[in-house]
């Protein structure tokens, strides 16, 4: 019998092999319980353990099983979900296909003169098709493969690195070219239903020779749709695989190539990247053809370098930090389209109004209808956009239920797990009005309190004529629509700095962005004193309590030790100082003023906005696929993990005529391969024509 005891901060794991059964008990009680051969059962297990937060080493050392292997079963379970776990080859499943042999021939290739190259292989070959491959057999595909045809239309120039300025165009002919995640050229076709691969590049000269600006852009762009990359560092780990195929060379641009191109454009594009972002929220909307409310939020990005930039608020830590904040704006479908970018000079209520400025002037709403997460600053805060837009939000103070009038039910709509249906909650509403406003409206103040069990929320509009229950299900609707959302989003690096260049504060950037130049602030100095000044009360109250507690026991006066008593004159003095300091400063300043005298830059924005607009076009597109496969897959649980697997599966690509096809050579099964087929023939309708291949994109399983 062997065994492994295992604690931590999440309780007692126990793990033992009795009569060839694994017995796992957590925290005291049995847990799971399965044969020692059944490996599906041994994954899912471990998988769970992990998501428990159990320590993977431990897991590891309990399974007998290698570290490695944990993080890969908890990586493939994230891409794939449990059937993923479950479904992975072993045994007799292991067995060396062409597209196998082909993959361990270019890895040779790119792993040439390395030691241990086998190893490598091995391991890249397990990740990607989950078959184990031995030393012995790698050597057999390398002999088989010797002095014959080289694997699937890569010359073995395709696999080293060019010098910098060379380019390679992949050479397409009858032999099919490989791809490693060349599914993520499905985000290439849908791209084109926005037409905006062109926009996305506007501005830009042309480089002679090497990698244009659009080859880095798309690179990164179909990477960030599959989760493969964050930032341009992460690039790094392609730079020798053979995914040259997403943009039609033989190589992905280096990391240094990159950095370098995308800098240089997006300086060449500057302010112009507002006009990027405008255009793509409008394309969004009427592709959609949405004419639904908008949801927006601020989510605050600290930053963590060491220049000295703006304090803004951050509401997780509710402390000032330096960083900036995005405010972005989704559907009510879940659809994030535009984003306003904060350095913290302007507040949520100045955002809220650049941001309905934006969709009356720019997207062409007559009057919309918002709706946010903020009510603390007063009623007449929303005098700034009451009379553009309607707005719903959650009330922050104080409210008393009003005792008239009885609770009217609603059963609000949330998404299943299984495609187009519902399941349903029951909440209940009362209204009350506040204000009833001008004969044209302005004015009316409404709260909607919204019971849900025993927990009461109220919320504000200055919606006249809707109804108590379209408010509350325009609001609770926020969740599943904002934050949701934006949690996906950081997953994806929305929250990166993308860059350190800085600038400074110059008249231009407050004329441009609509900047109140005499805004006042909290002064930071006194904020900093009286900060200071809680802390050493606080160690003078600890002292003189445990002098106090002496006392209590010994039941007679005690005096201060002589080191109790030199920190105390310290505490007193130093509290007597900022005191006198304190009477002096104003409670604000001018900002402006704070900005100059204490030598404040700002980080540049322009980088960082381009790729936040990359960000957003991934996650819709990755959207459009769900949305494709749905009908088909039927299951909401794990249909953003399929489009993951599909968007990393390896491709082939040949050109045929007027078409360069695609052809997803690993084999799917069941609604797996049934929802492939389907965003398929999706993506083959739009007919993209990309200057990166001849012909349209087509694509078909095999």
């Amino acid at each position: 019998m062997a065994q492994g005891i295992l604690l931590d901060k999440t309780g007692l794991l126990e793990v033992k092999v009795k009569d060839e059964y694994f017995h796992v008990s957590y925290g005291f009680h049995k847990f799971a319980c399965f044969h020692v051969d059944d490996e599906a059962a041994k994954r899912v297990i471990v998988v769970q353990l992990v998501v428990m937060e159990i320590e993977k080493t431990q897991i590891a050392r309990a399974f007998n099983v290698n570290r490695s292997t944990v993080y890969y079963w908890k990586e493939r379970y994230d891409a794939e979900g449990i059937s993923g776990v479950v479904s992975m080859a072993r045994g007799r499943e292991s067995k060396f296909t062409e597209e196998i042999k082909d993959y361990i021939c270019v890895l040779r290739k790119n792993l040439k003169g390395e030691r241990g190259y086998r190893k490598k292989v091995s391991e890249e070959v397990k990740k990607l098709y989950g078959v184990e491959v031995s030393r012995e057999g790698i050597r057999r595909v390398l002999n088989e493969r010797k002095g014959g045809e080289e694997p699937m239309g890569l010359s073995v120039e395709a696999t080293e690195a060019d010098p910098e300025g060379v380019v390679k165009k992949l050479k397409v002919d009858k032999k099919p070219v490989m791809v490693k995640h060349g599914g993520a050229l499905l985000s290439l076709a849908l791209l084109g239903k926005y037409g905006i691969e062109k926009l996305l590049v506007h501005g830009v000269k042309k480089r002679e020779g090497g990698y244009g600006f659009k080859e880095c852009v798309l690179s990164l762009l179909l990477l960030l749709g599959p989760r493969l990359v964050k930032v341009e560092e992460n690039l790094k780990h392609y730079g020798g695989e053979i995914m040259g195929g997403l943009i039609g060379r033989e190589r992905l641009p280096s990391v240094k190539t990159l950095r370098r191109v995308i800098a240089d454009g997006c300086a060449q594009i500057g302010e112009h990247v507002e006009e990027m972002k405008g255009e793509y929220a409008r394309r969004c909307l009427d592709v959609w053809e949405y004419e639904g409310p908008f949801y927006l939020d601020g989510h605050f990005m600290p930053y963590t370098g060491g220049e000295r930039i703006l304090y803004g608020y951050n509401p997780q830590r509710r402390l000032a930090e330096k960083g900036r904040t995005a405010y972005v704006v989704n559907t009510a479908g879940g659809r994030p389209f535009y984003e306003v970018l904060s350095d913290g000079f302007d507040d949520f209520r100045v955002n809220i109004e650049k941001i309905v400025d934006f969709l009356i002037e720019e997207v062409g709403v007559e009057r919309p209808t918002v709706i946010f997460d903020r009510g603390g600053f007063g009623w007449e805060s929303f005098e700034r956009i009451e009379g553009k837009a309607d707005f719903i939000c959650w009330y922050d103070g104080k409210a008393r239920t009003p005792k008239q009038g009885k609770w009217r039910e609603v059963k609000v709509p949330h998404a299943s797990n299984t495609y187009g249906e519902h399941e349903y909650v029951k909440q209940e509403y009362k209204q009350l009005v506040m204000a009833k406003g001008e004969r044209s409206g302005r004015g009316y103040r409404r709260m909607v309190f919204i019971k849900k069990g025993e927990k009461v929320s109220p919320a504000i509009t200055n919606m006249k004529h809707a109804t108590g229950k379209e408010v509350l299900l325009q609001l609770t609707r926020r969740w599943g629509a904002q934050e949701n959302v934006f949690k996906e989003l950081v997953i994806d690096g929305y929250n990166k700095i993308h860059g350190y260049r800085k600038d400074e504060y110059e008249d231009m950037y407050f004329e441009s962005e609509g900047i109140d130049v005499n805004r006042m602030m909290e002064n930071p100095e006194l904020r900093k004193l009286l900060a200071e000044k809680r802390k050493l009360e606080n160690k003078r109250n600890v002292t003189l309590g445990r002098i106090a507690k002496r006392e209590k026991e010994s039941g007679k006066t005690i005096k201060p030790t002589k080191q109790q008593q030199e920190r105390l004159d310290g505490i007193e003095k130093r509290l007597a100082e900022i005191i006198n300091r304190v009477e002096y400063l104003p409670e604000k300043v001018l900002r402006i003023d704070y900005i100059k005298e204490n030598g404040l830059m700002r980080l540049s924005n322009g980088k960082k906005k381009y790729f936040d607009l990359l960000n957003l076009i991934a996650y819709n597109l990755r959207q459009d696929m769900v949305e494709i496969l749905g009908p088909v897959y039927r299951d909401n649980r794990d249909a953003h993990q399929l489009v993951l697997k599909i968007l990393r599966l390896m491709t082939t690509i040949e050109y045929d005529g007027s078409y360069t096809k695609v052809l997803f050579t690993e084999k799917l099964k069941g609604k797996e391969r049934k929802s492939l087929e389907e965003i398929c023939r999706v993506a083959s309708s739009i007919g993209h024509e990309t200057d990166f291949f001849p012909g349209k994109l087509s694509f078909s399983a095999q």
